[in-house]
């Protein structure tokens, strides 16, 4: 069985040694190649003693990928770190939030360039954060200057 972030699992496996393959077809990306695969991409070897997991590296993404800016918001407990990205398909944004305590109440608004067109994801985030990391990505299309590309994003929040 797989779940639909790609773990999966057997049942009622026997002790012992197996081997494991993936189906390259049902990835993104290819499997990596590793020297442990003996020619069979996408394959590992297990022994079984109980619960055991296997991971299959795959390849990255490529293409060119090109960095726009990247920038630092601290509001008291909260920061939010965001990279602009230009790929091949458009811009991609993550947004860093770091928090040491949790925070009721807050608003992220991150403005898209004007002229844009937002392709996947939200550029804005309301609820209650908790402390700890959280990380926000969206994908937009601009055809302007790359510099344009670049908002400020916003946080507001009550005390």
């Amino acid at each position: 069985m797989t779940d639909d972030k790609g773990r999966y699992n057997f049942l009622n496996v026997p002790l012992g040694t197996h081997a494991v393959r993936l189906d390259p077809a049902t990835t993104p990306y290819p499997p990596l190649v590793l020297p442990s695969e003996g020619g069979l991409n996408g394959t590992q070897q297990v022994h079984v003693r109980g619960l055991t997991s296997v991971d299959f590296p795959l390849a990255p993404l490529g293409g060119d990928v090109d960095v726009i800016r990247r920038t630092s918001l601290v509001a008291g407990p909260l920061t939010v770190s965001k990279v602009v990205f230009k790929t091949q398909d458009g811009y991609v944004v993550n947004l860093h939030l770091s928090s040491t305590e949790r925070i009721e109440g807050l608003r992220l608004n991150d403005p898209l360039p004007a002229g844009a067109t937002l392709r996947e994801g939200q550029p804005l985030w309301q609820g209650t954060l908790e402390a700890g990391q959280t990380t926000l990505s969206y994908r937009f299309n601009f055809d302007g200057e790359p510099r344009s590309a670049v908002t400020d994003p916003v946080v507001d929040w009550r005390y």
